[in-house]
């Protein structure tokens, strides 16, 4: 921490020898340099704190409402357009009957097959590389050969 006394505003006391009154000064400047320090940080430590404080509260109740609506909201019926029906009692009869979205079964078959084929094509890719690089290094490929085919 670097302080800086200014001794321009400096000014002796009538009571004070000349000592006791630039000890009190510097006393006095230290501690408002300290102050005004540890003020800021104490201020931007608070201002974190209470935007956390209100995230997580702002957090909570969206999650709460959004809750609340999918359990108590309702919509037309797609069935009967002339009926309600529950949020949650749609999203339930869609994964039962296999509709529009798909059951989830199918939909977790499809990313495992997915995920599959990418792993699949990484590995063709990393054994494609090292085998040009094994080449490259017994000399049977040209020079800037190994480039050409690393960048594709």
């Amino acid at each position: 921490m670097k302080i800086t006394v200014d001794l321009a505003d400096f000014e002796l006391d009538e009571n004070n020898s000349f000592e006791a009154g630039f000890k009190e000064y510097i006393i006095r400047e230290v501690y408002h340099s300290i102050w005004k320090s540890t003020d800021k940080k104490a201020v931007e430590q608070m201002e974190r704190e209470i935007k956390n404080m209100i995230d997580q509260n702002l957090l909570k109740q969206t999650t709460k409402r959004i809750g609340e609506l999918i359990e108590e909201g309702t919509m037309e019926n797609p069935d009967n357009r002339k009926e309600r029906i529950t949020i949650m009692a749609y999203v339930q009869k869609k994964f039962e009957n296999q509709s529009s979205w798909g059951s989830p079964a199918d939909k977790i078959e499809k990313l495992a097959k997915q995920f599959g084929e990418d792993m699949k094509k990484r590995y063709d890719f990393a054994f494609a590389s090292q085998v040009v690089i094994k080449m490259g290094e017994q000399g049977l490929l040209k020079e800037g050969v190994i480039e050409a085919l690393l960048k594709k």
